[in-house]
This record gives structure tokens, sequence and C-alpha cells, in this order.
């Protein structure tokens, strides 16, 4: 069994980004928000309006996670995750299509 070295994991994050994902792993703990973050992200879109939920999302876990609203996003943060010697792996939610979108089952 390899011995996980977390200070080389999360030595280039700052304190700030630790902070967040802490608080996202907290969040996660609770299957009720998991389950429901759908009905969430919705109510949000139609309180705050589509463009504020995801910059208040992108604001507070954006920089964690890997991924763009686009695919020229994603392959800059893809080639950025390269650059820096990681390996990742890339999905998306397809649960937030738009009802205009198509989606692909496998």
């Amino acid at each position: 069994m390899e011995i996980v070295n977390y200070g080389k994991i999360y030595r280039n994050y700052s304190i700030a980004n630790l902070i967040k994902l802490k608080s996202f792993l907290m969040i996660c703990k609770y299957q009720v928000l998991v389950k429901n973050l759908g009905i969430f992200y919705s109510l949000s879109n139609k309180v705050l309006g589509k463009n504020i939920t995801n910059n208040l999302i992108k604001y507070f876990y954006g920089d964690l996670f890997v991924g763009g609203e686009n695919p020229f996003e994603l392959e800059k943060s893809l080639k950025g995750l390269k650059n820096r010697g990681l390996i990742c792996i890339a999905d998306y939610a397809r649960e937030f299509l738009e009802e205009s979108e198509e989606k692909v089952l496998i």
C-alpha cells in the first residue's frame, strides 16, 4: 500500500483555497444537499438569475476544480494541469444541461 504525501498534493494551494476545499467537502457530507443540488441550483437561477448563480459558484469553487463553461475553457484548464504534471479525467455535469441540449446516454 502506497503512503500518500498530502503535503506534496496540497502544496500549491493557498490557505483560501484549502478553506474552500474543506467547506466543499463538509457540504458533501450532507446527502440531502448532494441529492437535491439540482433543485437548489434551479431555485438559485430563478431567484438570483443564472449569471449570478454561475458567477458565485465560479467565485467560491471555480479555482479548485477543473472545468469550464465551454470547450475552450475546459481545454485551457486541462493544459494548465498537464503543464503542472498532473493527470486528470474530463467529465461534465450532464444533469445540468439545458433542455435544448442533447443528453447523450452511454
